[in-house]
């Protein structure tokens, strides 16, 4: 019984020792700015930003920042089809147009959406998810996948807006019907 009582003396002292210890260890990390959850986050964040650079993803943004860019010149072109404008009217329009592409860059530019992405692909991942992409990437198979994927990529968007441009008369010939039925 002695025995057990003096066990348990000294396996009480030992977590006692072990509880004073951590607590140490946690109020000394925390003063000097070590956090774990921090730390976790930090590489996680690392390990996001390095799948988004090996998928190519701010060359990504750029491309349909440029396609958007064109396609308010095309809309603008358009807008203005037969209309003749005097100087002071061009010089308006052609500010109005620069703000417009301004407001997209600002707002639509890899440097604004960096952290939207990381935020994304953080919280749909873990880490080991993370790791486990990044490995693959960096095999032969993952290389040729990261290749391809932006012009597998274009071709999708491509082909899809065939099937709308197909579509457009239709949905146009179903609308005038119900304006022409209805309305």
């Amino acid at each position: 019984m002695l025995l057990l009582t003096c066990m348990k003396e000294r396996l009480i002292a030992v977590k006692e020792i072990s509880m004073r210890s951590a607590a140490c260890l946690l109020l000394v990390a925390s003063m000097i700015g070590v956090h774990p959850a921090h730390g976790d986050s930090i590489s996680k964040a690392r390990k996001v930003r390095e799948m988004l650079a090996a998928l190519r993803l701010e060359e990504t943004t750029t491309r349909l920042e440029q396609a958007q860019e064109a396609q308010i010149q095309k809309m603008s072109e358009q807008q203005l089809a037969g209309v003749t404008l005097d100087d002071d009217q061009q010089k308006a329009f052609d500010e109005f147009r620069q703000k417009l592409v301004d407001l997209i860059r600002a707002s639509a530019s890899w440097k604004a959406m960096e952290p939207d992405f990381v935020k994304l692909y953080s919280d749909a991942y873990s880490e080991n998810d993370l790791d486990g992409i990044l490995a693959f990437y960096r095999t032969a198979a993952g290389r040729a996948m990261l290749a391809k994927t932006p012009e597998l990529t274009e071709r999708s968007i491509a082909i899809s807006q065939q099937r709308m441009a197909e579509l457009t008369p239709r949905i146009q010939a179903l609308l005038d019907k119900f304006m022409h039925d209805n309305l």
